[in-house]
């Protein structure tokens, strides 16, 4: 008997052995072995009843009434319920038992676990004289100014990393780059006229010959909420300059508002100012 159906057999020609796959009900003893193989596991996995459930039905069953006697033994019931939720606060206590506490009991461990409940937290700081007062408060803020000088510390030693790795600084500079452009386009695109403005520095030259005035007169008169407009930019090209404080990029521009369309390519020049990359320059290329 074999408890898989397969079944090895030879070539009459070649002498090669094949396995040749047979019906599983084929044979009786194997459908026999595997339903007993069955009903064994299942057995073992069938879950037991616990000890707890049986303590509970104890209780329940000595809580019920002595109709017997005939006067009913609430007496008895009520005393030996206080007795049972007692050891229980106490099992409680010590981790055994998830039940919730009497009020009591939930200040005593909260004590035994060390935790202050913020009323004693008040009255130990009400405890307190004006030189201890002082003294926390000062220890407060040495932490505070301790706490301070190691942001600074890890913050220059970044930077001092980013200056010895250039490829680094650059590509993580790309990054805020490309975020700014993102913003910009996508307050272009919303009609957001006073963030669009303000991506372009003070010192910002309109490139076709207008002041900044007229040039700001005639962005505003161009873009409103109401506007609809469609927005795409495409194959950036970004390069630094002046130790990487003035960056220059070239992208592609798809523009669509209503029936116009015009594709183009536009040149920035970002400049960083209050560690914030700002425009100083924009013009469209041939």
């Amino acid at each position: 008997m074999r408890l898989l159906p397969q079944r090895p057999y030879r070539c009459l020609h070649c002498y090669h052995r094949f396995w040749h796959r047979e019906s599983f009900f084929a044979d009786r003893r194997r459908v026999w072995t595997w339903s007993i193989i069955v009903l064994v596991v299942m057995l073992l996995l069938i879950p037991r009843g616990d000890s707890s459930m049986v303590d509970t039905k104890v209780q329940l069953k000595q809580r019920q009434p002595d109709t017997t006697a005939g006067v009913p033994r609430t007496v008895s019931s009520i005393s030996n319920t206080e007795e049972t939720a007692s050891e229980e606060i106490k099992d409680s206590a010590a981790g055994k038992l998830a039940i919730v506490p009497d009020s009591a009991s939930a200040r005593e461990l909260v004590q035994d676990l060390g935790f202050i409940a913020p009323d004693e937290q008040s009255k130990l700081a009400d405890n307190l004289s004006d030189e201890e007062l002082q003294r926390e408060v000062e220890r407060a803020r040495n932490k505070a100014h301790s706490a301070a000088r190691n942001s600074e510390q890890r913050r220059s030693r970044l930077q001092q990393e980013l200056r010895n790795d250039p490829a680094e600084r650059e590509s993580l500079l790309k990054i805020d780059i490309n975020f700014v452009i993102e913003q910009w386009r996508s307050a272009w695109e919303r009609g957001d006229t006073a963030r669009y403005l303000g991506y372009y520095s003070e010192k910002f030259v309109p490139g076709d010959g207008n002041s900044r005035e007229a040039w700001r007169r005639q962005r505003t008169a161009r873009i409103y909420p109401d506007r609809q407009i469609e927005l795409k930019l495409s194959g950036f090209e970004v390069n630094f300059a002046d130790n990487y404080q003035r960056s220059s990029v070239v992208f592609k521009q798809h523009y669509q508002s209503g029936g116009f369309a015009e594709d183009s390519r536009k040149e920035l020049i970002l400049e960083l100012q209050d560690q914030e990359w700002k425009i100083v320059s924009e013009r469209e290329l041939d």
